[in-house]
C-alpha cells in the first residue's frame, strides 16, 4: 500500500539527518526529511496528503500530527524550538478531527517574527515507525519543491501480523486465543536474542533487561529496537541492555512466565531465579535493594491479611460474631466464625512468603524455599499459639532466666531455645539464602546420576536443620535481648519512656523482636485474663506506629512523581489506619531509605506526647488501629485519655506527613548533588597547604553555574512532563488491559462453551467479544501522549545539551584531584558526579544510577593513610 505525500509550501527539501539539531537529526521523534521555506512572503502550509484528517493540535500551534486516510500518522513541525513562542507567529485554520484535503490551508505563519526571534526556520516532515509499524517514507526527492508538489511516498514495506477478527465457524472450530500486551513483547524478544540457547543468564535491573550473550551474531538488533517499549538497546561487552524504563519490571514478569510455560533453559541455571545484580552497590544500598526484591512481591498478602484481620476486630466488638481463640473448642462455634479465625491465622505464617520470595531473590529454587519454610512454620511446631512464656511442649528451651525488665514476674525469659520459627521476616530470608547455597553447593557435588534421587532431601534436610538447630536460636536471643534492653528503656519516667518506645518499635517489628517485647508488656493481661479494668499505658504507642509509618507514606504520596510508588501507598493506606504499620513500612518507606527512620522519629515524638500529658491508657477491650478508641475509652469511658491519645496521635500523622515534605525528596537536584560531591573533594585537598586549588575550584564553579535558575526551570518543566507522560501511558497500558481481560473472560467462556452449544447459542457470546473494542479511547490518549512526547523530545534538547557539558567540565576536576591528591582511586567520584547529573534520568528510569560510587567512608579510607604519614 502506497499513500502519495505533497509539499505543504514551497522551499528545499533536504535530509533530515542534515538538520542537525540533535533532536530531529537524531531520530528521535521518526525518520524523514525537512524543508526550508523559499521566502517569507509565501505563509500559508496546505495539508500533505490529498485525503486525511487532523490528529492532533497544539496549543502553541508549532506543530501538527495529521493522519492520512487508511494510513499513519505524520508530524510536521513548523520552526525549530518554536514552542517557546507561545504560539505567537502562528494561525491555525484546522482543528482536531478535521478532514483535510490538498485545497485545505492549515496554517499561517510569520516567518519575520521567528527570523526576529532568532529560530530555524525549517519544517521538519517526519513518521515515527515503533507508533507507525510497517511504514516507512521513501522516494524522498531533495532540492528545490514548489506547493502541492508529490515530495515522497509511504509505504507500508513491513508485513505485521495483527489479530484479524475471527468468523464464527473459525472461532467455533479453533477457539479464541488473546495475548497481553508484554506477553507478546517477551516472544518478539526471546526470538529477537536467538532464542535461550544464545544466552547464560537474563536478569533485570530498575531500567533494562539485560541478557548475557554467548554469540552477539545471532542477535536480530533491528527486530529488537523496532519492538514496542523498547526505548533503546546498549551493549556493555557481552551483555545486551534493553531499555524499557518503569515497564521493565513488567516485561521481565511476563518473560519468566514464557520460559515458565516449557521453554527449556540451560542445564544448571534456573532462568526465572535471578535476583538484580548488586555488586559494587554500598552495603545500606544492598539491603535495600534485598528489601525491595524480597518483600514487595509478598506486599499483595500483607493487605490482604490485614483487611481481613480488621474485618474479625470490627464484627468482634460489634457482636456481631463471637471471639474464636487458638484454644477454644471449634463446635461450639459457627461455621463462618471458624472460617474467618483460620483466614486470619495466616499472618503466623509471614515467614512462610517471604522464605519463597527470598529463595527467587538469591537465586534458588522457589520450591526449596516453600517446603523448608512451611516445615518450619508447621503448626505442629508451635500448636499455632505463641505461648506467654515462649515455651511449649513443641519447643526445646537451651537457657532461660528472670526477666530484666520485671524480675518479680513468675514467668522466664526463654533467650535460647528451638522451634517453630513463624511470623519472622528474618529467619524468611535466611531460609532462601541458605536454601540457595545448598542447592548450589549440593549441585556441584552430587554426581549427575544420582541429582534426582539425592539433591531435594539434601537441600531440604541442610537447610531445616541449619535453621531449626543454628540460625533460628541466634535470631530469637537477638529478638529477646532487643525486646528486654527496650524493655528496661520505656521504664525512664517524663515521657521519655514512650520517646524510647515509640521510636524503636517500628524497628522492633522488622527484626521480630516485638513479639518478645509485647508479651512482657502485656504481662498484666496474661496473668489477670478476666480484668477488664487494668490498663498498659504504653499500649497507646502501638497506634502511633502505623499512623508515623502512614504520615511518612501520605507526605511520600503528595510529594512523589514515582506512579508506581503511589499505587503502593494506595494499596498500604487501609492496613495503616487499622494499625498495620508492615505494608507501609515494607512497601514503601523502607525501600525509601530515610523515609522510614523519620517515620520512626514522628512516632517517638507522637508517643511522647501522649506520655508527658500523663492521661493517656489502654485497656485490654477494643481493637488495632483506629479501633484502639475503644481501648483508650476503657470501660468507664475515658475522655481525658481519648483526647490524650487522640492528640499524640494526630502529632505522629502530622509529624510524619511535615518530615516526608520537608525532607524526602524524590531525587536529589543536580545542583545541590554536584555541590557536595565538590565539597567533598575540597575537603580531601584543602589538608595539604602547598596544593593550588584555583583550577579546581574555577572548573567546580562553572559545573555548578551550568544548572542556574533559568536551566534549573527547563529541567523542572521537563520532569512534569515526563510525569504527564507516565501517567498517560499508564492510562493507556490500563485500557488495553482492560480490554484484554474483559476479552479473555469472555473468550475462555466461548472457548468452554463452543463443544457444547449450538452455532445459534454462541453467536451471542461471539458478537460480545467482537464488541469489546476500546481503540478509540486509546487512540485519544495516544494523541495526548503524542503531544507531550514531542515537547519532552524539543526540552530535552536542551537538558542533554546541558548533561553533555556537564560532564564533559567534571572530567578536569577528577584529572585535577588524583594529580593533587595522588590516589588514582578517586576516579570512582566520576560515577558520583554521574549520578548528580543525570539526576533526573535516573528518578524517570532512563538512565541507571551507578553503583560503584565513593561514600563518605570509602574517600577517607583511600585519603586518610596518605595524611597520617605526611603527619
Amino acid at each position: 500500500m502506497k499513500i502519495k505525500v505533497y509539499a505543504p509550501i514551497s522551499g528545499v527539501i533536504k535530509k533530515i539527518s542534515d538538520l542537525n539539531d540533535g533532536v530531529f537529526s537524531e531520530k528521535m521523534l521518526g525518520d524523514g526529511f525537512y524543508i526550508e521555506p523559499n521566502s517569507n512572503e509565501e505563509t500559508t502550509l496546505f495539508s500533505i496528503f490529498d485525503v486525511g484528517i487532523v490528529v492532533q493540535t497544539f496549543d502553541t500551534k508549532h506543530a501538527l500530527f495529521l493522519k492520512a486516510k487508511d494510513g499513519p500518522i505524520v508530524l510536521v513541525h513548523i520552526g525549530l524550538d518554536t514552542v517557546q513562542l507561545d504560539g505567537k507567529p502562528f494561525k491555525l485554520f484546522v482543528q482536531n478531527h478535521d478532514n483535510i484535503n490538498l485545497n485545505s490551508e492549515i496554517i499561517q505563519v510569520d516567518w519575520k517574527m521567528i527570523e526576529k526571534a532568532k529560530l530555524n526556520k525549517a519544517i521538519p516532515i517526519v513518521l515515527d515507525e515503533r507508533e507507525n509499524e510497517g511504514w516507512k517514507f521513501l522516494n524522498i526527492k531533495t532540492g528545490k519543491v514548489k506547493k502541492g508538489e508529490e515530495i515522497a511516498v509511504l509505504e507500508f514495506v513491513q508485513e505485521i501480523k495483527k489479530p484479524t477478527k475471527l468468523s464464527i465457524d473459525e472461532a467455533i472450530k479453533d477457539g479464541f486465543s488473546f495475548k497481553e500486551k508484554y506477553a507478546e513483547i517477551s516472544e518478539k524478544i526471546y526470538q529477537a536474542v536467538g532464542t535461550n540457547t544464545n544466552y547464560n543468564k537474563y536478569y533485570n535491573c530498575i531500567t533494562r533487561l539485560r541478557f548475557d550473550i554467548k554469540d552477539k551474531t545471532k542477535i536480530q538488533q533491528e527486530e529488537l529496537s523496532k519492538i514496542k517499549g523498547v526505548k533503546g538497546i546498549n551493549w556493555n561487552g557481552d551483555e545486551l541492555q534493553l531499555i524499557f524504563g518503569g515497564e521493565v519490571t513488567k516485561v521481565r514478569e511476563a518473560y519468566d512466565q514464557l520460559i515458565a510455560k516449557g521453554v527449556k533453559t540451560q542445564k544448571g541455571f534456573d532462568l526465572k531465579n535471578h535476583g538484580p545484580n548488586t555488586k559494587g552497590m554500598p552495603f545500606f544500598s544492598r539491603l535495600l535493594a534485598m528489601f525491595k526484591g524480597i518483600v514487595l512481591p509478598c506486599l499483595p498478602v500483607f493487605i490482604g491479611i490485614v483487611l481481613i484481620v480488621a474485618l474479625k476486630a470490627i464484627l468482634e466488638i460489634t457482636g456481631a460474631i463471637r471471639v474464636v481463640l487458638p484454644s477454644s473448642n471449634f463446635a461450639k462455634y459457627t461455621l463462618f466464625e471458624v472460617f474467618l479465625f483460620n483466614l486470619t491465622t495466616s499472618s503466623l505464617f509471614i515467614t512462610l512468603f517471604i522464605s519463597y520470595t527470598a529463595t527467587i531473590y538469591f537465586g534458588g529454587n522457589k520450591m526449596y524455599g516453600l517446603i523448608v519454610g512451611m516445615i518450619l512454620c508447621g503448626p505442629l511446631l508451635f500448636r499455632g499459639v505463641p505461648n506467654p512464656n515462649g515455651a511449649n511442649p513443641w519447643t526445646f528451651v537451651l537457657w532461660s532466666t528472670k526477666s530484666f525488665v520485671d524480675p518479680e514476674s513468675p514467668l522466664p525469659v526463654v533467650w535460647l531455645k528451638m522451634g517453630g520459627l513463624n511470623a519472622s521476616l528474618i529467619n524468611g530470608i535466611f531460609i532462601g539464602y541458605i536454601a540457595s547455597k545448598a542447592s548450589r553447593f549440593f549441585t556441584k557435588i552430587v554426581p549427575v546420576s544420582l541429582s534426582m534421587i539425592a539433591l531435594p532431601p539434601l537441600i531440604v534436610v541442610s537447610t531445616v536443620a541449619s535453621m531449626f538447630f543454628v540460625v533460628g536460636p541466634i535470631i530469637g536471643m537477638l529478638e529477646t535481648f532487643l525486646g528486654q534492653l527496650v524493655g528496661l528503656l520505656i521504664k525512664i519516667p517524663y515521657g521519655i519512656d514512650r520517646l524510647i518506645f515509640g521510636t524503636l518499635w517500628p524497628m522492633l517489628v522488622i527484626t521480630g523482636a516485638h513479639a518478645s517485647l509485647a508479651m512482657i508488656i502485656q504481662m498484666p493481661w496474661v496473668l489477670n485474663p478476666g480484668n477488664i479494668y487494668i490498663h498498659v499505658d504504653i499500649m497507646t504507642c502501638i497506634f502511633c506506629s502505623a499512623l508515623g509509618q502512614l504520615g511518612m507514606g501520605i507526605g511520600l504520596l503528595i510529594k512523589t512523581k514515582n506512579n508506581q510508588l503511589k499505587q503502593n501507598i494506595y494499596g498500604a493506606l487501609p492496613a495503616s489506619i487499622f494499625g498495620i504499620s508492615e505494608p507501609m513500612m515494607y512497601g514503601v518507606n523502607i525501600p525509601s531509605g530515610k523515609a522510614f527512620f523519620l517515620a520512626c522519629c514522628s512516632t517517638g515524638i507522637g508517643s511522647m506526647v501522649i506520655g508527658l500529658t500523663g492521661n493517656g491508657h489502654f485497656w485490654p477491650q477494643g481493637g488495632n488501629g483506629i479501633l484502639s478508641i475503644l481501648n483508650v475509652l476503657g470501660p468507664n469511658g475515658d475522655t481525658k485519655s481519648l483526647l490524650s491519645c487522640m492528640l499524640g496521635w494526630a502529632v505522629t500523622l502530622g509529624c510524619g506527613m511535615t518530615l516526608a515534605l520537608l525532607f524526602c525528596n524524590s531525587r536529589v537536584k543536580e545542583k545541590a548533588g554536584i555541590s557536595k560531591i565538590d565539597r567533598k573533594i575540597i575537603s580531601i585537598l584543602k589538608h595539604d597547604q602547598n596544593v593550588d586549588l584555583s583550577n579546581i575550584k574555577e572548573n567546580m564553579k562553572a559545573l555548578e553555574l551550568i544548572f542556574s535558575k533559568a536551566n534549573n526551570k527547563q529541567i523542572i518543566e521537563l520532569e512534569k512532563l515526563y510525569e504527564k507522560y507516565e501517567k498517560l501511558r499508564t492510562k493507556i497500558e490500563a485500557l488495553e488491559a482492560k480490554e484484554n481481560k474483559l476479552k479473555i473472560k469472555l473468550a475462555n467462556k466461548f472457548n468452554e462453551q463452543r463443544t457444547m452449544k449450538t452455532k445459534e447459542e454462541l453467536q451471542m457470546l461471539f458478537d460480545k467479544i467482537n464488541k469489546i473494542d476500546f481503540s478509540n479511547k486509546i487512540e485519544q490518549v495516544q494523541a495526548k501522549k503524542d503531544v507531550i512526547d514531542l515537547r519532552i523530545a524539543e526540552t530535552k534538547h536542551l537538558y542533554q545539551k546541558l548533561v553533555h557539558d556537564s560532564q564533559e567540565l567534571q572530567k578536569p576536576i577528577i584529572q585535577e584531584l588524583i594529580k593533587l591528591s595522588k590516589h588514582n582511586e578517586l576516579a570512582k567520584l566520576e560515577n558520583n558526579y554521574f549520578n548528580a547529573i543525570h539526576s533526573l534520568d535516573i528518578s524517570v528510569k532512563l538512565e541507571t544510577k551507578k553503583n560503584d560510587f565513593l561514600t563518605n567512608k570509602q574517600i577517607r579510607a583511600i585519603v586518610k593513610p596518605q595524611q597520617r604519614m605526611e603527619k
